[in-house]
């Protein structure tokens, strides 16, 4: 068990049937660029609301959870190194971070699919191996779906390393300073809750589905496969058959990791050379030219940043209570969406290629929450919590929003509770969104439990002598 135990009765998941969406108009687009900030009137059965949404071409991202097997079969994350965010410079937080292979769908005619694989060339100078490219799932994961439309489409594949990272020739991406990392699971997990990662819940979101799928259990260092007392247990928490990756894909030995070199591995920082603010209610687009910087000095040519700042950010709190039988149980209930409502309702014209979604006006979720940025979390949230390692950006391409996630422990579990993985099979099939997944996978991992077995680590190492 973790945290305090908070002793107040449990809200029931909200059973009554929720107001649909019935239509929406655009009132105003106080930006136009890039990226763009509508407000838009959505009229539900409840009366009408003002939303605003912000996007990029596309509205949407393609992620890959690219990975290696060494020759003892184990998996490697493949992540990148110099994923650089200038919001971050803005919110105190270090420029630049390990981050995942990912990109927008911004190109014309362009599927999620070629965008992943496109971003596998650009970011890691890798390319797909034993025809293993494949969707993680078949639904969008919202990204911060209380200000923005964009959601993720995940993909897994087994890569070789062919080529050296050259970026997408942006300015952001600089060659010399990207390239392949290669963690271990466990090791890779542990960097997205310390902060380390960029966009650490996606990056959970994405790397848990991609251990899911394969089969392969991290926190046992091993692969469902090779032991039937797991096997027969095993469910991939909507992500369909696991698939093992194994024959004929095993790498001789791990690459060593990308070393950053040149004036590029100087780069530690940021700066505004042009910049101009457009305020919004809840704050304000910033729009203009950044150029990286190395101990206070500019290096390379500037390039285009546009990015949503807000007054708030945002907590997920996971009410749960540990039952003896079922393991743990957590509170799912119904929570609005109004910006994924409008998207269904006007913006789907602008969408590329990508996946199933749900945009409903409401969908299941754990508390989803705004919270002020100059006040603890204590302070502003009911009962004790426990953190679930470091909050990190949402969408840093778009926004500084940053998620916090908390676990609130409670004596009695209601009615409606449902198991842990259930809520992430939810997660994977339209309810919750990205950061909701990594929300539950963090307190999973904080209390041991295995979703996929509906067992706890130490019960599942007894099912492996």
């Amino acid at each position: 068990m973790i945290g305090p135990l908070w002793d107040a009765p449990p809200p029931l998941v909200q059973a009554a049937p929720q107001p649909s969406a019935l239509s929406a108009r655009q009132v105003e687009a106080p930006f136009d660029k890039f990226l763009k900030v509508r407000i838009f009137e959505l009229l539900t059965a409840s009366g009408p609301q003002t939303v605003r949404i912000v996007n990029g071409p596309g509205h949407d991202c393609a992620a890959v959870a690219a990975i290696v097997l060494d020759p003892q079969s184990q998996p490697y994350m493949v992540m990148k190194t110099g994923d650089a965010r200038v919001c971050r410079v803005m919110r105190g937080d270090s420029y630049l971070k390990l981050g995942c292979v990912a990109g927008r769908l911004d190109k014309e005619g362009a599927s999620a699919a070629k965008i992943g694989l496109a971003e596998l060339t650009e970011e890691v100078g890798g390319e797909v191996v034993a025809n293993s490219f494949r969707p993680l799932g078949e639904w969008l994961s919202p990204t911060m779906p209380g200000e923005s439309s964009e959601a993720d489409a995940d993909f897994f594949s087994l890569i070789r390393l062919n080529s050296s990272a050259q970026g997408d020739g942006g300015g952001m991406e600089v060659a010399g300073l990207i390239g392949p990392v290669f963690l271990s699971f466990q090791e890779g997990f542990a960097a997205m809750e310390s902060g380390t990662v960029g966009d650490a819940g996606r990056a959970m979101a994405l790397y848990r589905r991609c251990a899911d799928s394969i089969g392969y259990v991290p926190e046992l260092a091993g692969w469902v496969y090779d032991h039937p007392g797991l096997m027969e247990r095993y469910h991939t928490l909507g992500l369909g058959q696991p698939v093992d990756p194994r024959p004929g894909a095993l790498s001789a030995r791990v690459p060593d990791d990308f070393v950053p070199h040149g004036a590029a591995a100087e780069i530690e920082g940021a700066a505004w050379i042009s910049r101009q603010d457009v305020a919004l209610p809840e704050g304000f687009m910033v729009d203009g030219q950044t150029v990286h910087t190395a101990h206070g000095k500019a290096v390379g040519a500037a390039f285009a940043n546009q990015l949503l700042i807000l007054e708030y950010d945002r907590a997920k709190v996971v009410d749960y209570f540990e039952d003896e039988k079922r393991g743990p149980l957590v509170r799912f209930a119904a929570s609005p969406r109004p910006a994924m409502a409008v998207k269904g309702l006007l913006l789907r014209g602008e969408q590329r290629r990508g996946g199933k979604e749900n945009l409903e006006l409401f969908r299941l979720d754990v508390e989803d929450v705004k919270i002020r940025r100059d006040r603890p979390l204590e302070e502003q949230l009911a009962g004790p919590l426990h953190e679930l390692g470091q909050p990190c950006g949402a969408s840093s391409g778009q926004s500084d929003l940053y998620y916090h996630f908390c676990a609130r422990r409670h004596s009695v579990a209601g009615a409606d509770w449902i198991p842990l993985g259930q809520a992430l099979e939810l997660c994977r099939t339209g309810q919750g969104d990205g950061q909701t997944e990594a929300a539950l996978i963090r307190l999973a991992r904080q209390l041991k439990w295995l979703p996929n077995l509906g067992m706890n680590v130490e019960q599942a190492r007894a099912l492996l002598k």
